[in-house]
């Protein structure tokens, strides 16, 4: 079966779909439709890929363009500055044209490999066992057991570190260069390929993505790959991405088959808006947080924890208080804003949201009879550079 795609936030008819070619247990946001023998989809929320039928692929494309979330995907990971250069070059694209702009990242992969091995792998310290007539390090005391039960001339089982590539990041760039050589063109394989096979005849592919992705993730929210390994960021966002495109996790979740979870937008447009806030406004003295610096709760006992996406301060002050919400905002959104504003004892608040309609940020006032106020404001998504002049100027133009 071929690749079929539909676009976030859309709906999508396929005339040779079948529903028993759709995996079980889809993911929310996926919405199955029928209509006079057509099955249609629509989902929402979510981008990258499920397998379907025998072989085929359904690819959802996000709805700012594959070029624009790239960028912001980049950013929430803390790496944009180092492919910025290629993406400028993105300008002017069609919807037929998106579909090849991962092309992008599956070259900024293969550049950042080629990067690694000529600068320095990372190296780890890892436990490896082995069997002697003597301890070499410390004692695995049951496999020891087992061994002198058994007669073994090499009874001794121990345990040392030793110094190793053979980590989770070397690995899944493994298995990320593999799915990116084919998204590429016929001259650009033939350039490439020899990257591609040195580094794999360098480092072992992964045989357990799934952990290797969690490990991946967690290393990239702790910042463990910037300062002068920052080449290792780009290469493993790059991956994270080539690997969500081509169906694999990118949150290490196993639902709809296992090899189809995809990438949650608002989840992405919340760090993003986080990252870029904090990235400014860090050099001017101010900090970014979520939740805010004390746990607060609705109910006095800490039931139900009260955790805007975005409290910024200044020396401790509370100077901005905002949410993330990747839609239109609903009543019930706005009654969290007010839930938040009265625990935090503020009079305003923002609701920051992607404007998928013009290239303009707009704003909307609402004034409750208590005196405070929820602004939501809308970035033009279409325009990444205009969405991001309007978040550095938010304290300035919105402080409490």
């Amino acid at each position: 079966m071929a690749t079929l795609y539909v676009k976030e936030g859309e709906t999508a008819w396929f005339p040779n779909l079948r529903l028993d070619d759709l995996p079980d247990n889809l993911p929310a946001g996926v919405q199955i439709l029928s209509k006079r023998g057509y099955v249609g989809l629509r989902v929402d929320g979510l981008v990258g890929a499920i397998p379907i039928g025998e072989s085929g692929t359904l690819r959802i494309t996000p709805k700012i363009g594959n070029a624009n979330f790239f960028a912001m995907f980049f950013r929430a990971e803390g790496s944009l500055s180092e492919v910025e250069n290629e993406f400028h070059k993105l300008v002017d694209y069609s919807f037929e044209a998106e579909r090849s702009l991962e092309k992008v990242v599956a070259r900024s992969l293969i550049y950042s490999a080629s990067e690694i091995m000529r600068r320095s792998p990372l190296i780890k310290r890892i436990e490896k066992f082995e069997a002697s007539s003597a301890a070499t390090g410390a004692i695995d005391a049951v496999s020891t057991v087992k061994r002198l039960k058994t007669g073994s001339d090499q009874p001794v089982v121990s345990k040392r570190k030793i110094r190793s590539t053979n980590i989770p990041e070397n690995r899944l760039i493994s298995v990320a260069l593999q799915r990116a050589l084919p998204l590429l063109n016929e001259l650009e394989k033939a350039t490439l390929s020899p990257i591609v096979s040195n580094w794999i005849k360098k480092f072992p592919t992964s045989t357990e993505v799934l952990r290797d992705l969690e490990e991946v993730e967690r290393g990239l929210a702790k910042n463990r790959y910037g300062g002068p390994r920052g080449y290792y960021q780009t290469a493993l966002v790059s991956a994270l991405i080539i690997l969500g495109t081509s169906g694999l996790s990118l949150s290490g979740s196993e639902s709809a088959r296992g090899d189809a979870v995809l990438l949650n937008t608002a989840d992405v447009f919340e760090k993003y808006l986080r990252n870029t806030l904090s990235s400014h406004y860090s050099k001017r003295g101010l900090l970014v947080t979520k939740a805010g610096l004390e746990r607060a709760s609705l109910y006095t006992n800490g039931s139900f924890s009260l955790e805007p996406d975005i409290v910024i301060y200044k020396d401790e002050r509370l100077v901005l208080l905002c949410d993330a919400k990747y839609k239109i905002p609903t009543a019930a959104d706005h009654y969290q804003m007010h839930t938040y504003l009265r625990s935090f004892k503020v009079k305003s608040g923002l609701l920051l949201c992607p404007n998928f309609e013009s290239n303009h940020v707009e704003e909307k006032v609402f004034q409750s009879p208590d005196g405070s106020s929820v602004r939501e404001i809308y970035l033009p998504m279409g325009d990444m550079e205009m969405a991001e002049d309007c978040l550095v100027n938010l304290v300035d133009k919105y402080s409490l």
